[in-house]
């Protein structure tokens, strides 16, 4: 399959979103966002012609948690990207199942599987608690549980790396359900991965984007290669341009180069 490149359309003038994907883009992973992030979101929500959105894997109250302070700087929430959908004043716009779509046995196969797995896993620790965080319709699979210190995920970080268990986990269960189930297996960071029904990916948020009226849509992820949770949506027809962060402060200075390249058009 032929990798495809993150969408790099010319802006045009007019009204422009930029949606954010949140662990990794907007703060550090299960961290909440700096004072400087809170700033760079506060000043994007006032500009003219400008609105702000985030899309995540994560639920509703990790979401909140986050962005903290910076949280009613935006118009929409897509959470668990975008299946369970709020607007600026909370009210639930969509909210699918993956329980209720896959019904009950083939569930509680997949979850059955997958403690199996994480029993046998070779990992430099385990937490003991939380191994899959099963929300409406995402399941977060972390082999080592939830969760962890940032000493942890160092360590976690540099065996990953050297042992891949994480990634052989992914694809023994991309290989065993994928196909049968209908579902996706996304790497969700450093020591988990995020599994979805099919068509349940980032790109769900673009349902309630299109219609709008927005001339420009800028989406920022840190996860934007192929196979990572931003992949999808990056290289989007609707969107107009996916830009790859490496974290926060690589997020605030794209964001900056974004903004310059609005005001040319003015």
């Amino acid at each position: 399959m032929t990798e495809k490149q993150l969408q790099n359309k010319p802006l045009k003038k007019g009204k422009t979103l930029f949606l954010f994907d949140i662990d990794g883009t907007l703060c550090e992973p299960k961290l909440e966002v700096k004072e400087n992030m809170v700033q760079q979101l506060k000043n994007l929500h006032e500009m003219k012609d400008i609105e702000l959105a985030c899309v995540t894997c994560n639920n509703m109250s990790n979401a909140k948690r986050e962005l903290k302070d910076s949280f009613h700087f935006f118009s929409d929430y897509f959470t668990e990207n975008g299946v369970v959908t709020y607007d600026k004043d909370l009210n639930i716009v969509q909210q699918g199942s993956m329980k209720e779509l896959l019904g009950e046995e083939k569930y509680k196969t997949l979850t059955d599987f997958l403690y199996k797995y994480i029993e046998t896993i070779d990992v430099p620790f385990k937490i003991g608690k939380n191994y899959l965080d099963e929300r409406s319709a995402v399941i977060n699979v972390s082999p080592v549980g939830n969760p962890v210190t940032l000493e942890q995920r160092e360590i976690m970080r540099k065996w990953e790396s050297e042992k891949h268990v994480v990634e052989k986990m992914r694809k023994a269960c991309e290989d065993k359900f994928g196909e049968s189930y209908g579902l996706r297996f996304t790497k969700g960071g450093i020591k988990s991965f995020d599994i979805f029904p099919s068509g349940w990916d980032k790109t769900y948020c673009l349902k309630f984007i299109k219609d709008k009226g927005y001339d420009n849509i800028i989406f920022f992820g840190d996860n934007t290669y192929p196979g990572g949770a931003d992949y999808d949506l990056a290289i989007h027809d609707d969107i107009t341009k996916g830009i790859n962060v490496k974290g926060p402060e690589d997020t605030i200075r794209k964001i900056n180069e974004e903004l310059k390249e609005l005001e040319k058009l003015q």
